[in-house]
């Protein structure tokens, strides 16, 4: 925020010249519109390359960021960031690991803003936003996004560090630049990351993964082990594997190097993005491998930061007897798992790719829990799961969804709870669905003003029968219709009238304009009473509509 500050109002730091933004490519969007504040809807897109890349230069200052933002309001309404990572540098070369995501499913359709803790120790100048191959919901490489936001402390001068010449470049003057940016608005465009006419790949140094077919990993025979637990040599074998031209030998060369050392490797801050390409690429022998050490040790890689990324990374590529040996050594230990940090999202994925009966060990224990874990901040999650997985199959977790039924009163209240509930309301079947209706229908007025349970009213009349559509509305409008007022006025019902007049009939719409526009007065004084208005009187077109409610605030927990 302080450098968007610009003559006492608000102005973008990119064309206020405060804050200087570079990206590998530019296929669609704008830099300014890359820290935008207006929210105007457009995206940053660079090309669909591997390893695309956005540097946020701060130039007279440095910052220590506690907090960072992303947002993806714009169209496409795809290709949201999964795996990527941000880093931070003083000199544009050396890059340090801020925050690593994995599959990271903050951003979607249902929420398109997303925010996550950092805990940087030092300033930096630059920070970079590096997606991974395959890194965005579409299996493509490119980066899209918009309003990015750092949080923390500034301090003025930049933290600058001089740059060491590569052993390489000693004693002669490189041809071209090391950095890998592109430069843009100073006449030709100029790249840094080509290999000049009879130069090498130097492994040592910083590396730039468009360079990765110089990198073969036959030359770093001896060393391999010593080079994966390095940042940048970790993401050279990670680019060399996912590579076309890495060759079997070198798949092989690599994998005989690690195999003595692979739980070690596992565990390691860098390593494990090693261990789990070659799960990906690797040949079938060498995934049974991985596997096969694996086994034994799921308790210890589940409760460890990175084992766990390499323990869903091997469910995914697992066979369905190799996820059920691996799910297994967490039995007796569900509940433990549901409360641990990292190993939830380990118990998640078991739930999530094991064939449906198949880890029943996991719904049994839940069953005796399920309220507990249903308002719990990783259980609310692993039952949102469990629901959208066996939602064709719901005989295998009877008592699940019944203790979720009778509980659907307090659970709509709780802050992880409401979303279980809405998941019932979605995937349960008709039967377990009029139950939940029937339980909280009698207190929809009340329910319909709580910040979470309105999230719950929401999902009763769009998932619901016409029916029981009628029904909330005769008890919202009708049987207390002196409450209207004070409805209006707040915003979560509001929020659920407008979601009501976009899911109405016309029988139904009808009804709403009837009981609402005599309070027209009220619906004018507050922003999001113009929302509503606007609906009411169809000015608000379905693209309008489809627009704005993901403006507004995602419904569904990731």
């Amino acid at each position: 925020y302080q450098r968007r500050v610009h003559g006492g109002r608000w102005a973008n730091p990119v064309e206020a010249r405060v804050l200087r933004v570079v990206a590998s490519s530019l296929e669609a969007g704008s830099l300014p519109c890359a820290v935008d504040h207006e929210l105007n809807g457009i995206l940053l897109r660079t090309a669909d390359h591997p390893w695309s890349w956005c540097v946020f230069d701060f130039q007279c200052c440095s910052v220590r960021p506690n907090y960072y933002t992303l947002a993806h309001r714009g169209s496409p309404n795809s290709g949201f960031l999964r795996t990527w990572q941000l880093e931070g540098s003083n000199d544009n070369l050396n890059w340090q690991v801020l925050s690593r995501h994995n599959n990271d499913p903050a951003l979607g359709p249902d929420s398109l803003v997303a925010a996550w803790p950092l805990q940087a120790k030092g300033f930096y100048r630059y920070i970079r936003l590096l997606v991974d191959p395959k890194g965005n919901s579409n299996g493509g490489h490119s980066l899209l996004f918009n309003c990015f936001d750092v949080y923390g402390e500034a301090k003025t001068p930049a933290t600058t560090l001089p740059t060491a010449p590569s052993r390489q470049a000693e004693g002669r003057k490189r041809s071209k630049p090391s950095s890998g940016l592109v430069i843009r608005g100073a006449g030709k465009e100029r790249r840094g990351w080509e290999l000049g006419p009879g130069e090498e790949l130097d492994v040592s140094d910083n590396f730039d993964p468009r360079r990765v077919n110089a990198v073969d990993l036959n030359l770093l025979r001896g060393q391999l082990l010593e080079h994966c637990t390095q940042q940048d040599g970790s993401r050279q074998v990670q680019a060399r594997l996912a590579s076309e031209n890495c060759t079997a030998d070198e798949h092989e060369i690599l994998f005989s190097e690690l195999e003595s050392s692979l739980i070690k490797t596992m565990e390691h801050k860098f390593g494990n993005y090693v261990v789990q390409k070659m799960l990906e690429f690797g040949n079938m022998y060498q995934r049974r491998t991985i596997i096969q050490r694996i086994r034994g040790n799921v308790q210890r890689l589940a409760a460890q930061l990175f084992g766990c990324f390499v323990l869903q990374t091997a469910l995914d590529v697992a066979k369905d007897d190799e996820i059920r040996e691996i799910a297994l050594e967490l039995e007796g230990h569900v509940m433990e798992c549901v409360d641990h940090i990292h190993a939830n999202h380990v118990l998640r994925k078991c739930v999530e790719v094991a064939p449906p009966g198949s880890v029943m060990f996991i719904i049994d224990d839940i069953s005796s829990h399920t309220v507990e874990v249903a308002t719990h901040i990783y259980g609310c999650r692993l039952l949102q799961v469990l629901l959208v997985k066996y939602a064709d199959h719901l005989h295998f977790i009877p008592k699940v969804i019944e203790a979720l039924v009778s509980d659907a009163h307090r659970l709509a209240l709780d802050t992880y709870g409401n979303y279980v509930v809405q998941h019932v309301l979605m995937y349960g079947s008709p039967h377990y669905k009029s139950n939940v209706f029937r339980s909280l229908l009698e207190r929809v007025e009340m329910l319909i003003q709580h910040q979470s349970a309105s999230h719950v009213v929401e999902k009763m009349f769009e998932f619901g029968t016409q029916d029981e559509r009628n029904s909330i509305l005769d008890q919202v409008l009708d049987h207390h219709a002196a409450n209207i007022p004070n409805i209006l006025r707040d915003k979560h019902s509001n929020h659920v009238l407008q979601r009501m007049v976009d899911f109405a009939d016309n029988q139904q719409r009808q009804h709403l304009r009837d009981s609402l526009m005599p309070h027209k007065e009220i619906m004018n004084e507050e922003v999001h009473g113009k929302y509503l208005l606007r609906r009411l009187q169809g000015k608000m077109q379905p693209k309008e509509m489809k627009r704005d409610d993901r403006r507004k605030r995602g419904r569904i927990s990731d």
